[in-house]
C-alpha cells in the first residue's frame, strides 16, 4: 500500500470517527459503544489494509494518555481513603472474571488447553478505563461509588497485564509461578506510580531552579492577592481600596423616628372590656 493511499485512508477513518461521535451525540449512546461498533463494522468489511503493530508501541502510545486522563480528575483524598476497597476491586474482581471466563471457555471448547483459555479470560476481565469516564460525565453517582469505579479503572489495567502475561508465558512453556506474577503486579502498579512521581518533582525543581519561580503546586495553593492585600488593610485599621476586591455592601441605619402621638409612650390603660363596661353602668366604677 502507497503512502498516499495510506494517508488517504487514515483521514477515512477520521471522518468515520466524526460521524460516529455525532451519531452517538443524537442516539444518546456513550461514545465508547459507537466507536466499539465502528470497529466492528471495520473488521467485518472485506477488501481493506491490514496493519501490522508492535503490541508494545500500541500499550505505550494509547494505554498512558487514557490513564493521566482519567487520574486527573481523580480525587486523591477519597481515593487513599477507600484504597484497600479499590485494590480489592482491581485485584480480586479482576482474577474472578479471569478465571470465570477461562471455565466458561473450557466448558464451551473442551479442546482448548486451561492456559489458553485463561489467556482469553485475562483479554477481557479488566474495564475499560475509557468507559468508565463515560458513564461517570452521563450518569449522576455516590461520590463513593465514583471514587471506586474511578479508582478500580486506573489500577485494573496493572492486573490484566500481569495475567495476560504469565497466561500466556503458560500457555507457551506450560509453567506458572504465582510469586512472578505477584512481583510483576507490584511493580506495575506502585513502580508506575513513583516513577510518574519522581518524574514530576524533578520537572517542578527543574522549572522553579531554571525560571526562579514557586511551583505550579504551591502557587495554586496561596489565596489571591487581593485577599491578601484586603486583611492587611483592616490589621492597619483602613478599608481596603484593591480594584480586584468585591465592594462592601452599605449598612442599613436604624430608624431613629419616635412613635406617633406624644413624645413618651404612655403607660397601658384598661382593657376595651373594661372601657364598655363602664360605659354601659355595668362594670365598677
Amino acid at each position: 500500500m502507497s503512502p498516499v493511499a495510506t494517508f488517504e485512508f487514515i483521514l477515512i477513518l477520521l471522518v468515520a470517527t466524526l460521524g460516529l461521535e455525532v451519531l452517538a451525540r443524537v442516539t444518546r449512546l456513550p461514545p465508547t459503544a459507537a466507536l466499539i461498533i465502528g470497529g466492528i463494522a471495520l473488521a467485518f468489511t472485506p477488501g481493506l489494509p491490514v496493519f501490522s503493530l508492535d503490541p508494545d508501541f500500541i500499550l505505550v502510545l494509547f494505554l498512558p494518555p487514557l490513564l493521566i486522563h482519567g487520574a486527573y480528575s481523580t480525587a486523591w483524598t477519597a481515593f487513599v481513603r477507600d484504597l484497600p476497597s479499590i485494590l480489592a476491586l482491581a485485584i480480586g474482581a479482576v482474577a474472578f472474571t479471569t478465571l470465570a471466563v477461562g471455565l466458561a471457555t473450557h466448558w464451551l471448547v473442551p479442546s482448548l488447553p486451561w492456559a489458553a483459555c485463561f489467556t482469553l479470560g485475562a483479554v477481557v476481565s479488566p474495564p475499560d478505563a475509557v468507559a468508565a469516564k463515560a458513564l461517570l460525565t452521563r450518569v449522576r453517582l455516590p461520590m463513593r461509588l465514583a471514587v471506586l469505579l474511578e479508582g478500580e479503572s486506573l489500577l485494573n489495567d496493572a492486573a490484566g497485564l500481569v495475567l495476560y502475561r504469565f497466561a500466556v508465558a503458560a500457555t507457551l512453556s506450560g509453567n506458572f509461578s504465582a510469586t512472578e506474577a505477584g512481583l510483576a503486579f507490584g511493580g506495575l502498579a506502585f513502580g508506575g506510580i513513583a516513577v510518574g512521581v519522581g518524574i514530576g518533582l524533578v520537572w517542578v525543581c527543574g522549572d522553579r531552579t531554571r525560571t526562579g519561580r514557586r511551583s505550579p503546586m504551591r502557587a495554586r495553593r496561596m489565596p489571591p492577592a487581593w485577599i491578601l492585600r484586603a486583611r492587611g488593610a483592616e490589621a492597619r485599621g483602613r478599608p481596603c481600596r484593591s480594584r480586584h476586591a468585591p465592594h462592601p455592601r452599605p449598612r442599613r441605619r436604624a430608624s431613629r423616628r419616635r412613635p406617633r402621638g406624644r413624645g413618651r409612650p404612655q403607660p397601658p390603660g384598661p382593657s376595651s372590656s373594661i372601657v364598655r363596661r363602664r360605659a354601659t353602668g355595668l362594670g365598677p366604677r
